[in-house]
């Protein structure tokens, strides 16, 4: 079965905007810390919110 395109735009609605960011920067930070390990490499990652909060990985050998 294949998936169709998905167009990729802006959530309108702030609860979903806000439930899918969350959502989204677990994964995110989940991929950053699987790439480190895996490839022992020193990731850092920098996220600011759309309020101006910043969320930040790194890990620290």
């Amino acid at each position: 079965m294949v998936r169709g395109k998905t167009v990729i735009s802006r959530i309108e609605n702030t609860t979903s905007r806000q439930v899918t960011f969350s959502k989204r920067r677990s994964g995110l930070f989940k991929k950053a810390k699987e790439l480190a390990i895996l490839c022992d490499a020193q990731v850092g990652v920098l996220v600011f919110s759309s309020t101006g909060r910043l969320y930040d990985y790194s890990n620290s050998r």
